[in-house]
């Protein structure tokens, strides 16, 4: 039934970053990712939920998964301060992912 109230509540990106939120809040990190990644499956160019995940991941010590993630997302050009914060989780140098550089 849990899982059942989760997919519904994960079904639209608002929804989604909230309920994430609040298992961040929860110190529900695994279950947070599980949400952010329902989402992506229906959405996968949600830019804002992808950010989210990749931060996630690395906060799970995913360091991999979470990079491959933020190359996905550096494509796009990220704004500045939105660099700097997944930088600072993924423990990523500017040298390294010259692309999260803003636009």
């Amino acid at each position: 039934m849990l899982l059942d109230a989760e997919i519904v509540e994960s079904s639209t990106e608002g929804t989604a970053l909230q309920l994430a939120a609040k298992q961040i809040e929860s110190k529900d990190l695994s279950g947070a990712a599980t949400t952010l990644e329902r989402y992506l499956i229906t959405d996968p160019e949600s830019l804002v939920v992808r950010v989210e995940y990749a931060i996630i991941l690395c906060r799970l010590d995913d360091l991999q998964a979470g990079r491959f993630e933020v190359a996905k997302i550096a494509e796009n050009g990220l704004d500045q301060p939105t660099a700097d914060r997944v930088q600072a989780e993924c423990q990523i140098t500017a040298s390294d992912m010259p692309a999260l550089k803003n636009r």
